[in-house]
């Protein structure tokens, strides 16, 4: 899915998780993580009831717009939202083993999960 909108619509009326991966084809960051962790079968269990999205930097500007209330500024970059609307972010090449550790602790309740944050004011308005 392309359509962050829609994607936060879906996990909004599902309460389930929001995953957002945005990358650039150009980045050889972004195409490892692409190519080695997200496509790896254990890493795709993580994700399977989470609402996915994918976002490509040069597809659109609003990409770069939205991708920044997260305080994310260059892909590769993940964004795990949950329910309650807080957040946890990652940026950079993060090998499999701590790619689903970072997974798991952002879908854990938000008793365990620590250090989670709300999204800063934006002028990118939320979908209602």
């Amino acid at each position: 899915m392309t359509d962050y909108r829609a994607a936060e619509q879906t996990a909004r009326a599902q309460n389930r998780h929001l995953f957002i991966f945005y990358k650039w084809w150009m980045s050889s960051e972004s195409n490892r993580m692409h190519g080695d962790v997200l496509t790896d079968s254990e890493v795709a269990a993580e994700l399977r009831d989470t609402v996915n999205v994918l976002l490509e930097k040069d597809s659109s500007p609003d990409f770069a717009a939205y991708m920044s209330r997260y305080g994310v500024t260059a892909p590769p970059a993940f964004v795990i939202v949950a329910p309650d609307g807080t957040y946890q972010v990652r940026t950079g090449y993060i090998p499999k083993d701590r790619f689903i550790e970072f997974v798991r602790a952002a879908k854990a309740p938000r008793a365990q999960r620590g250090g989670s944050r709300r999204p800063p004011p934006t002028a990118v308005p939320l979908v209602p």
